[in-house]
């Protein structure tokens, strides 16, 4: 019986730590797909916030511009919350 109990407690441990690799792999992922796409937010903020300070551009197409880049990166960002929800990598 002891031996039923050992083994029960092996098989548990087991898939306890190929459960935590896998989400640790998943919440990674998608931590980094997150992370470029805020990057590249900033990105274009940066950009125009440097044309508009040089005079080289308008504030409301760049204003417009800024409203819509993250729309542009949604898809990515569902990704990444979709990748944490299932747990999968």
């Amino acid at each position: 019986m002891r031996a039923k109990i050992a083994l029960i407690g092996r098989i548990s441990d087991d898939y306890r730590l190929t459960t935590m690799a896998g989400l640790k792999v998943a919440f990674l992922t998608s931590a980094v797909l997150e992370f470029f796409a805020s990057l590249a937010i900033a990105l274009v903020a940066v950009l125009f916030g440097a044309r508009l300070l040089h005079g080289r551009g308008e504030f409301f197409p760049a204003f417009f511009v800024l409203l819509l880049v993250p729309g542009l990166f949604l898809p990515l960002r569902t990704l990444a919350t979709c990748r944490r929800r299932s747990g999968t990598a």
